[in-house]
C-alpha cells in the first residue's frame, strides 16, 4: 500500500493543544447498505458507554476512521464531546477503501453482507495516528462497562499488540479489542510484508482481519484477560455470571449474538438500550 494511504480527511477540529495525558480510542467503520442503522446504533452505544464509564480524571480522544457515515450519526457523536472526551471523525479516501475491498469476497451492499473492506483499516492505525504512541482499537459492537485505563496501559511485554483469546481458540485472538503499541509497529516497518500477506492469503481467510492479525503478528501478541473482551450470550453461560458482571468490555460477537437479537428482558439488552 502506498504511503499516501494514510492521508485521511478530518471532518472536525484538530487535536486539542493541552498537554494533559489522554487515551486514544480508535474505531474503523463503513455505515451503509444492509444493516446500516444497526451498525450506527452499535457505534453510538459503544462510544456513549465509553464516555459514561470513564473516570472524571481521565482524558479520552475517540478517533473514528470511516468510509461512509450519516450526517445524523456524526452530529449525535459530536454531541458526546466534553472537556475531557473528544470525538474526531476521519474520512478514509475512496481509493484506499477500494484497495481494502479487494481483499474481501462479499459485496458490502448485498443481503448476504458479511465483510466490508474497512475491516482491514485497523491494520494501518499506526499510520492513521502517526503522532500517537499507543491506541486501543474497539469494534463498534462493544459496550464499555468500566474504566478502560488499566486495559489501555497494559504491559504488552515488548509485543506489538495486546488481545484476548476468542471463544473458539481455533480462530485465535479476537480482533474486536486490541491494545496497539503504535511506536513499535512503526519502528518494525513491516508494511510491505503486510501488503504481500494480504495479496497472498486474505481472500482465503474465513475471518479476514482477525486471521490476518493472528498470522501476520504471530509471536507478537500479548494475551490479555477475558474481562477485557467478554462475549455475552443468550444461550450459554461463559465462565459464569460473576465474570460477566465484572467484565470491563462486553463484545457482542460469537455467532452473531448482537444486542438486537437479545430478549428485551435480558440484562445485556436492557443495559445496551440505556445508551440509545
Amino acid at each position: 500500500m502506498k504511503e499516501a494511504f494514510m492521508k485521511t480527511k478530518q471532518d472536525n477540529k484538530e487535536k486539542t493543544s493541552n498537554d494533559e495525558k489522554y487515551m486514544n480510542i480508535a474505531y474503523t467503520v463503513d455505515i451503509q447498505g444492509i444493516g446500516a442503522q444497526q451498525f450506527a446504533d452499535q457505534l453510538y452505544v459503544s462510544i456513549s458507554s465509553l464516555r459514561k464509564s470513564k473516570k472524571d480524571t481521565e482524558n479520552i480522544r475517540v478517533h473514528i476512521f470511516y468510509g461512509n457515515i450519516t450526517v445524523e450519526l456524526a452530529e449525535s457523536l459530536h454531541r458526546l464531546d466534553t472537556d475531557t472526551f473528544h470525538v474526531h471523525l476521519h474520512k478514509i479516501q475512496q481509493s484506499d477503501l477500494n484497495f481494502m475491498q479487494q481483499f474481501t469476497k462479499q459485496n458490502p451492499n448485498s443481503i448476504a453482507r458479511a465483510w466490508c473492506g474497512v475491516v482491514y483499516a485497523r491494520l494501518w492505525l499506526a499510520k492513521f495516528l502517526m503522532n500517537e504512541s499507543r491506541c486501543l482499537y474497539l469494534d463498534a459492537d462493544t459496550m464499555v462497562r468500566n474504566s478502560i485505563s488499566d486495559l489501555y496501559n497494559s504491559d504488552l511485554k515488548g509485543k506489538s499488540l495486546g488481545m484476548v483469546m476468542g471463544c473458539i481458540p481455533e480462530y485465535g485472538y479476537n480482533s474486536g479489542v486490541i491494545v496497539m503499541d503504535l511506536e513499535k509497529i512503526r519502528k518494525d516497518n513491516r508494511w510491505e510484508q503486510l501488503n504481500e500477506h494480504l495479496r497472498k492469503y486474505a481472500l482465503s481467510y474465513f475471518l479476514p482481519d482477525q486471521t490476518v492479525i493472528n498470522r501476520f503478528y504471530l509471536n507478537d501478541i500479548c494475551e490479555l484477560p477475558l474481562k477485557y473482551n467478554y462475549p455475552p450470550r443468550t444461550d450459554i453461560k461463559y465462565n459464569g455470571s460473576k465474570l460477566a458482571d465484572s467484565a470491563v468490555i462486553w463484545h457482542f460477537y460469537n455467532g452473531g449474538t448482537k444486542p438486537i437479537r437479545f430478549n428485551e428482558s435480558d440484562i445485556a439488552k436492557a443495559e445496551w438500550n440505556t445508551f440509545l
